[in-house]
């Protein structure tokens, strides 16, 4: 009698767990580097709810859970950011947001290019890059005395050419750039939403809901304030 040996193997590439299950607008969801396979994404109701571990979107190596799609040329993503784990508990640099990623091939090797536009902690704004390959992280936007009482929680990031900005709402309509940057980025890049509790001990979770992507040649927003 012939006897049929099933072998059932996870592979993992570079700390990186391939989920490859497509959810809502995303076609891809992947844990990455020291996440270590805590993260978990769900969709209902429009809503996308998304739970992540990780020490860091930063540095060597990077560690999230996120969902992504391929997006070429030109984009505006858009995301109402809530934190479902206290937006006042947790790290101060804990991130929940947009982030265009040039590759996931090797989260161990500071090797890819990335625009990142999160909440963090305390519901403040953080625009943060990876803008050349091997280069070290900048931080584009952190106000700690940011003021929150005329934003929203709906962020954007968007790409027109090789410029990356990081948006957000205003209470009073429309949206207010925070920074940009040049980037020499790939025409084709991962586009998604993403998480980390910059401790590995623990698991953030946070809900985004009004999700889109629009592509295309679109206007970025300037608003100039006055006090």
């Amino acid at each position: 009698m012939k006897k049929l040996f099933v072998l059932i193997m996870i592979v993992t590439l570079s700390g990186m767990v391939c989920m490859g299950q497509p959810i809502g607008i995303f076609t891809d969801q992947a844990s990455v580097g020291d996440d270590a396979g805590a993260g978990l994404a769900t969709f209902a109701n429009n809503v996308y709810e998304i739970e992540g571990s990780g020490n860091d979107i930063w540095d060597v190596p990077d560690g999230f859970y996120w969902i992504f799609k391929e997006i070429t040329g030109d984009f505006t993503a858009t995301c109402t950011v809530e934190w479902l784990t206290g937006a006042d508990e947790g790290d101060e640099w804990k991130k929940a947001g947009f982030i265009a990623r040039n590759t996931v091939d090797d989260p161990t090797r500071v090797d890819g290019e990335y625009a990142c536009a999160a909440l963090i902690r305390g519901n403040l704004s953080n625009f943060f890059v990876r803008p050349t390959i091997d280069a070290g992280e900048e931080d584009t936007f952190h106000n700690p005395n940011e003021n929150l009482s005329r934003l929203t929680r709906t962020i954007q990031l968007k790409r027109v050419g090789d410029t990356f900005s990081m948006l957000r709402g205003l209470v009073s309509g429309g949206f207010e750039e925070l920074a940009s940057i040049e980037i020499d980025m790939k025409d084709t890049v991962l586009v998604g939403l993403c998480v980390t509790s910059h401790d590995t001990t623990i698991i953030e979770a946070a809900s985004f809901s009004n999700v889109s992507i629009e592509q295309g040649p679109t206007a970025v927003c300037r608003f100039e304030l006055y006090e």
